[in-house]
C-alpha cells in the first residue's frame, strides 16, 4: 500500500514540474528570436531540453513529428 502512495506522490510531482516547463507555441519570427535569445541561459536550455524529452518517440524524427504535433 506505501508503494502505490509514493508512486502517487511522484507522478503528482511530475506532473506539476510538468506543467511549469511547457512550451509556448511560437507564432512569429519574433517569438522564436525570443526563444533564441532565452537559450543562452543555461537553466532555460535545461527546462527546454526536459520538456522536449517528455515528448518521447522511438528516434529522432519520431520525437520532432510529436513535437511539431503538439
Amino acid at each position: 500500500m506505501e508503494m502505490r502512495e509514493d508512486i502517487r506522490s511522484l507522478k503528482k510531482r511530475d506532473a506539476e514540474k510538468y506543467e511549469a516547463t511547457q512550451i509556448q507555441q511560437a507564432s512569429a519570427v519574433e517569438a522564436l528570436n525570443l526563444l533564441d535569445r532565452s537559450l543562452d541561459s543555461l537553466e532555460e536550455k535545461q527546462k527546454l531540453m526536459n520538456a522536449l524529452s517528455r515528448v518521447g518517440g522511438v528516434h529522432l524524427k519520431d520525437n520532432v513529428k510529436r513535437a511539431m504535433e503538439k
